[in-house]
């Protein structure tokens, strides 16, 4: 086989095209070493990623365990305060039924006052305000009282005031509502400890005995009516058409207003009755003390003598809702914030 006359140029070419090709190739594993060298620093950061994420993930799970147990610590604390919270509540409740049944039974009091209401509305559950009732023969002793509190401080007040009165009319037989109050705050001293612990709670109280003497008695007990006195009460009473209001003494039942509180007197006032039926009415502070109305202030006690005198108006039977509606409207979107006790009667 003859070779080509350009035989030598051919193969210069082909030394060219194999010289060339080794450059690439070269351009090639250079390339490919630093690829390698850029895969083995990015493998190398991944690495300290992943050991990051591990010892995150650890982390996570400490702290998602952590988290789950001071949740179970939250449901049973959570649990414990439900049921301390429903103890109470139980016997908050059951300190109602006690009050509710230490107060006097309606229709015990309406077989010897027909004309007869009485509006009480606790601001809580339990109150700090009572109405009490006896009768004795021809005198009845009824009395509006307003302890110092509301909720279950004022309705232990209040239980220990109904305590007292009841030996002091029931067992001592006192029936001058003055004499009452007098023996009252001394009881009630006592009681506390007052002259000693210089405790300064006590009751605002409005008191009426009302004799009811028949005609043929009158010769020998007087002439029926109506004896008040007030330890920071008050006394409205409707006679003949006209709008009537006896204050009584400027303080209270029990704690210190003097240096002789042994000797504090109160101020008995007296009502007679005449022919025309005439209507009382005994109260707490907490009516007039109510918030509402357009101008959002408390009733006061001129708007409370307006509701009176238009409740007189009204049949003895009708006149608790009337007192009831009546607040209702004026307090709108405020809450009560007293006790509240409203009770009339008419002889």
């Amino acid at each position: 086989m003859e070779l080509p006359e350009n035989w030598q140029e051919i193969l210069q070419n082909k030394d060219k095209t194999i010289s060339l090709q080794a450059v690439q190739v070269q351009e090639l594993l250079q390339k490919l070493q630093e690829a390698e060298e850029r895969m083995a620093t990015q493998h190398a950061i991944l690495e300290k990623q992943n050991h990051a994420i591990q010892r995150s993930g650890g982390q996570l799970l400490k702290n998602n365990a952590e988290t789950q147990e001071y949740n179970q610590e939250i449901d049973h604390q959570r649990k414990i305060i439900e049921k301390q919270s429903k103890d109470l509540l139980d016997g908050v409740m059951y300190a109602q039924r006690i009050q509710q049944a230490m107060l006097p039974e309606i229709p015990k009091i309406k077989e010897l006052l027909p004309d007869f209401f009485v509006f009480f509305r606790p601001r809580d559950i339990v109150s700090g305000d009572f109405y009490w009732f006896n009768n004795k023969s021809h005198r009845t002793v009824i009395a509006s009282v307003d302890c110092t509190g509301h909720g279950v401080p004022g309705a232990f007040l209040s239980m220990i005031g109904n305590e007292l009165l009841n030996k002091i009319v029931v067992l001592k037989n006192i029936t001058d509502p003055d004499k009452i109050l007098q023996q009252l705050h001394l009881e009630l001293r006592s009681t506390l400890h007052q002259a000693d612990n210089q405790n300064q709670d006590g009751m605002d109280i409005s008191i009426c005995t009302i004799h009811q003497i028949p005609k043929e008695r009158q010769d020998l007990f007087g002439m029926p009516r109506v004896e008040f006195a007030g330890a920071k009460g008050t006394l409205f009473y409707i006679q003949n058409g006209n709008f009537h209001e006896i204050r009584g003494d400027k303080f209270a039942v029990g704690g210190i207003f003097s240096d002789n509180e042994e000797g504090r007197t109160f101020t008995k006032h007296v009502i007679f009755l005449e022919e025309n039926p005439t209507s009382f009415y005994l109260f707490s502070d907490g009516y007039q003390d109510q918030f509402g109305g357009e101008r959002r202030k408390k009733l006061m006690i001129p708007r409370f003598r307006e509701v009176v005198f238009e409740a007189s108006n009204l049949p003895f039977s009708q006149q608790e809702s009337f007192f009831e509606q009546t607040l209702l409207t004026w307090r709108g979107n405020f809450s009560q914030i007293d006790d509240v006790t409203v009770l009339g009667f008419k002889v």
